[in-house]
Formats: C-alpha cells, sequence, structure tokens
C-alpha cells in the first residue's frame, strides 16, 4: 500500500474514529494497524491529528506599501548620497518639495507616510536595494604621518 493509498484511508476513517467511543475506537486502531501495516502508537497519533487549518499571519498588518512609497523614498535616498536611515529621516521632510518639483505631486497619503516613517523602517524597505547599489572608497581616513626617522 503506497503513502497516498494510506492517506486517504486514514482520511475514510477519520470521522467514525472520532465519533466512536472506546471499544469501536480499539476495533478501527486494530483494523487501521493492520491494513497499513502501522505501529499502533504511531497509529493513535495518525488518528487523534486535528486536520490542518491554513496559517494566519500573526502580528501586525502592514502598513508602508512598498511600491508607491519605495520610488520617492529611493529617489530622495540616492539623491541624498545613499545615507543611513536616522540620517535619511531629517532629509525627507527637506527634498520632499524639491522631488514633487522634479517628478510629479504625491498622494497625500504617501506624503503623510513619507513623513512619519521611522529611520528602521527606512532601513527594512531600502534593504534590498542596498544590497545591489554599495558604495565602495567612501572611507576618507589616510595613515598618519611615522615621526620614526624624522630626527
Amino acid at each position: 500500500m503506497g503513502y497516498q493509498e494510506k492517506k486517504s484511508y486514514l482520511q475514510a476513517i477519520l470521522l467514525r474514529y472520532v465519533n466512536a467511543d472506546r471499544s469501536k475506537k480499539s476495533a478501527i486502531l486494530n483494523e487501521f494497524c493492520a491494513v497499513c501495516g502501522y505501529n499502533r502508537k504511531y497509529a493513535i497519533q495518525l488518528l487523534k491529528k486535528k486536520p490542518v487549518k491554513e496559517k494566519k499571519r500573526v502580528g501586525l498588518k502592514p502598513v508602508y506599501d512598498k511600491p508607491a512609497l519605495l520610488e520617492p523614498l529611493k529617489q530622495i535616498w540616492f539623491t541624498a548620497d545613499q545615507p543611513c536611515g536616522k540620517r535619511l529621516k531629517p532629509i525627507i521632510k527637506l527634498w520632499l518639495p524639491s522631488y514633487e518639483s522634479t517628478y510629479g505631486s504625491l498622494a497625500p497619503e504617501i506624503r503623510h507616510r513619507l513623513l512619519s516613517i521611522s529611520p528602521a523602517t527606512i532601513d527594512r524597505l531600502l534593504k534590498p536595494i542596498r544590497a545591489t547599489n554599495k558604495l565602495k572608497g567612501r572611507c576618507a581616513t589616510k595613515p598618519g604621518i611615522s615621526y620614526t626617522n624624522t630626527i
């Protein structure tokens, strides 16, 4: 007996097993073990399993609509030379009028969400873009001068 046949047989006797009293459950269990070749304890586990329901999303609903919000955020981020979320938060407030004059006005809801977005959410939204557009050589530090050979 294959896996699919065992599964369909389990579905067929499951309702009968759940609604039976103790003595009938024992007879159904003996029959199930004989037909499928399962160990008695494993068969009990299979018959006691509750049907699997769809998993519901746990937690808060997403507040920020990615495609509508990401385009102006990305443009401002590139124009500001790709700062982190903490530095970009005040920049958005200053550069949003310039963005709107260049690319057209935004919907009031998107404008409000851009102004109220947190730095952590900015970093989360820009993470995939940041991975593909890495800046290299941004460090401006130089090694110090050695004074040991000057004397």
